[in-house]
């Protein structure tokens, strides 16, 4: 497995994250070589900063 850091700008994070909601958690991970953990944290990140 690869060591390198990659940066994901917050557009591209929101794209991801709108795209598990359409196609299914696994198979984007597996698209985009995310960990479940980092998914989820992106998610929570996106979610706090929702307005109510």
């Amino acid at each position: 497995m690869s060591t390198t850091k990659r940066k994901w700008s917050e557009a591209q994070k929101l794209q991801i994250i709108q795209e598990v909601e359409m196609n299914g958690l696994q198979e984007r991970l597996r698209k985009y070589n995310l960990s479940q953990l980092l998914f989820h944290k992106w998610r929570r990140h996106e979610w706090i900063k929702a307005p109510v």
